[in-house]
């Protein structure tokens, strides 16, 4: 009786790594409003608190660092991020740096903001928003200042959960291009090197197409950029 083949001797070396890519990527959690402090903190801490919820995020996490001071004081200057109150940071600044952090990874700042500013202007008033000229100019008009219409804590949890179940999508998509690539060209002589090949071809491949119909939707919605 022929001895029984062991399945993990079958892999080939590409499917080996990427399931152990994929192990330790099966730790990426993006945080939830619940993990963040409660109480507003300075920038010290602030850094601190995301590198903790987000070093999972970057390509080598142990040197990779995830905002700096100067990045965050940037956001901030810039409008992208709601400005510190007296120098403190709310848990909402947190969720917002996290959902920027995830963005800003893939899309210019530019297309960052346009994503960002119709949540923004829904779930912060124009007095949270910085936005000192406007609320001159409305208040010379006697027109009321705008209020918040969502939750920013219940639409980013929300967004948090779509995201974590499309990581485990993105996964099984990944390994599937894998297998894909091992049945069109089964290791041999080249020592997986055609493999390999075609699994970063097809990976590159899925990204830049993505990332492409993003970007032209957005030029779609907003042509004068």
């Amino acid at each position: 009786m022929a001895p029984q083949e062991n399945p993990e001797e079958l892999k080939s070396e590409l499917i080996a790594r990427l399931e152990t890519v994929l192990e330790e990527m099966g730790r990426l959690e993006i945080p939830a409003s619940a993990d963040m402090p409660r109480l507003d903190l300075y920038m010290d801490q602030v850094t601190t608190v995301l590198e903790g919820a987000l070093k999972d995020a970057g390509r080598k996490p142990d040197q990779d660092k995830v905002l700096t001071k100067t990045m965050i004081n940037n956001y901030a200057k810039d409008g992208l991020l709601i400005p510190p109150v007296k120098k403190k940071y709310t848990p909402d600044h947190m969720l917002l740096l996290t959902a920027i952090y995830y963005l800003k990874n893939i899309l210019t700042i530019n297309d960052v903001e346009q994503i960002l500013s119709p949540l923004k202007e829904a779930a912060f008033t124009e007095e949270q928003r910085g936005e000192k000229v406007r609320r001159r100019a409305r208040s010379e008009s006697q027109e009321p200042e705008r209020g918040k219409t969502v939750s920013f804590r219940e639409v980013y949890d929300c967004l948090a959960v779509r995201a974590a179940r499309q990581k485990e999508r993105t996964a099984k998509d990944v390994l599937g291009m894998a297998e894909e690539a091992g049945e069109a060209f089964p290791s041999g002589g080249d020592g997986g090197m055609m493999e390999r090949l075609a699994f970063i071809i097809a990976m590159s491949t899925d990204i830049y197409v993505r990332k492409l119909i993003l970007e032209r939707m957005l030029d779609l919605e907003n042509p004068e950029q």
